[in-house]
């Protein structure tokens, strides 16, 4: 791989540490249609009072300890004008486009390779940019913790949230011995639960959500990829960046489609937990803004323009026509310039379904994937 990223430096940044980010730019939001799309999808949006796109935001709150050169910036090459125009700082090298999702243990060899080229001793904070994460300086301070963590145990740091209900929309981390304060050992990972599980999982009290987000020296991730997914690895190794795009885009194209998580979180033997001291949401469904938006006299949560009347618990957006709810509970609202959704809230977690059956009726080509 002959590009190197941007202006950034070998050694010590200015903040006193060798830490750099990927922020993974990826998936088309398909869950929170008919707002988002393959055109402008989740991490675009600005659906937060008074707050940025999730990706601005992202950036924003890394700002805090990772000096802009030190970023780097995976997404979709359709979305490059997007990403460079809403992180002007980062430079244009560092944002790069593939042409093609292949899931995110080729984005995380791609930026490992490339910031380990330049920068050997380099630790990487690896983390999605559509999620809501609040309070930042305890996600300082919990990053900086993992990052001692990596550091003097020479291991991945995965961080997990504590659960507040019990959710089956996410993953579960369950963990073992404690080192230090919201340190532990970590002894599985677990896919999405039923009801059933979930609510063990919280009675139980050793299980945290999977937040998505992990730390570790650059090293050890491409040590790591070597020993358990060589042939992404491999694939990466032959690739050329160019202004921030892949130029062989037949072989990005067949490079294995698998998670970083499959492919060698997984398998590694020895990793740590670090417990989020932060407020942290996926926003995976309409259902999340529930916590997010605020409430009426009667708990909708509300962004926009509505007006109701013996109704509750309903989810709506909409930033241009008004909607009036009478008599009904527990919808989800969706109010866009081409497209309205209504639902209940229970089936917002269904939502490829109905965006797979739109597709084929060909009433809209730009939902995302």
């Amino acid at each position: 791989m002959e590009t190197e990223p941007g202006t950034a430096v070998p050694g010590t940044g200015s903040r006193g540490n060798m830490l750099w980010a990927l922020i993974m730019v990826g998936g088309g939001g398909t869950r929170l249609w008919p707002l988002s799309s393959r055109e402008v999808p989740k991490p675009f949006l600005k659906v937060i009072p008074g707050k940025e796109s999730f990706f601005k935001e992202t950036v924003k709150r890394l700002s805090a300890f990772v000096d802009s050169d030190r970023m780097m910036v995976v997404g979709n090459e359709l979305h490059l004008p997007m990403l460079r125009r809403e992180a002007p700082r980062i430079p244009r090298n560092n944002i790069i486009g593939e042409p093609v999702g292949r899931n995110t243990a080729p984005t995380v060899a791609l930026a490992a390779s490339l910031i380990h080229r330049i920068d050997p001793k380099a630790h990487l904070l690896v983390l999605p940019a559509d999620a809501w994460i609040e309070t930042r300086q305890q996600f300082k301070d919990t990053i900086h913790k993992a990052y001692r963590v990596a550091a003097e145990k020479n291991s991945f740091c995965i961080f997990g949230v504590k659960p507040s209900f019990p959710s089956t929309s996410y993953g579960y981390i369950r963990y073992g011995e404690k080192i230090s304060d919201g340190v532990y050992h970590l002894k599985k990972f677990i896919e999405k639960p039923d009801e059933t599980k979930a609510k063990r999982f919280l009675k139980e009290g050793n299980y945290l959500w999977h937040a998505g987000i992990f730390l570790a020296s650059t090293k050890l991730v491409l040590d790591s990829l070597k020993r358990f997914a060589p042939e992404v690895l491999n694939g990466i190794n032959r690739l050329n960046v160019e202004n921030g795009k892949i130029q062989e885009k037949e072989k990005f194209a067949k490079l294995p489609n698998i998670s970083i998580d499959f492919a060698v979180l997984e398998k590694i033997k020895k990793a740590y937990l670090i417990q989020a001291a932060f407020q942290w949401c996926d926003v995976g469904t309409w259902n999340s803004f529930e916590g997010l938006w605020p409430k009426d006299g009667n708990k909708n949560s509300v962004f926009g323009n509505c007006l109701s009347l013996k109704a509750c618990g309903n989810v709506v957006y909409s930033k241009e026509k008004p909607v009036y709810l009478f008599g009904v509970e527990d919808l989800v609202v969706v109010n866009t310039p081409d497209s309205i959704l209504v639902t209940k809230k229970g089936k917002t977690e269904e939502m490829r379904a109905l965006v797979a059956v739109v597709q084929k009726s060909n009433k809209r080509s730009t939902y995302g994937t």
